[in-house]
């Protein structure tokens, strides 16, 4: 991977030193240095094996690396937390998007997370939900209306806002 020459003026928003990760005696990934800056494209490309793929994985918090050292925002973030990662603003939307088709788009932006009526979390305030799901669609740029509402259950609609969906979801 190779880092454009010339930084951007703004400030840093990730930092990754020395990040490093071996599965058995095979290292995967050997990243000295790279910073990512607010609004950069960055393109990561190499061969199947190349690492890609434990970058982002080390970046979500899915993959714990075996070393260095990740900032985002001038944050540490914990390594192999994808709960630290959530909390910075990471997520990793993959190709096969783990989306439960029996589900409604609702179901799925809030799975395992939906607002509670009751202070026991028990009671689940549909309305909220719904509400909050809607936020979210709208977030990246998606009326609810356009896809049927968000009681449409996943698996009628087609694979191009099944992904959106999932990167509402992120």
């Amino acid at each position: 991977m190779t880092q454009q020459t010339e930084a951007p003026s703004r400030a840093v928003t990730a930092r990754l030193r020395g990040v490093h990760k071996s599965y058995g005696p095979v290292r995967v990934l050997d990243l000295p240095e790279l910073d990512l800056y607010a609004g950069q494209v960055v393109g990561v490309v190499g061969e199947n094996g190349a690492g890609k793929s434990t970058l982002m994985g080390t970046l979500a918090g899915s993959v714990h690396r075996d070393g260095g050292e990740i900032e985002i925002d001038g944050v540490t973030l914990t390594a192999g937390s994808t709960e630290a990662a959530s909390r910075l603003g990471i997520a990793l939307v993959s190709q096969e998007f783990p989306l439960v088709g029996q589900l409604s788009v609702t179901e799925n932006l809030l799975l395992g997370r939906r607002p509670a009526r009751a202070r026991n979390g028990i009671l689940v305030d549909r309305g909220a939900a719904r509400a909050e799901a809607e936020h979210m669609l709208r977030d990246i740029g998606l009326d609810p209306r356009s896809i049927g509402g968000v009681n449409r259950e996943v698996r009628s609609l087609p694979v191009p806002t099944r992904q959106l969906i999932e990167i509402a979801k992120a």
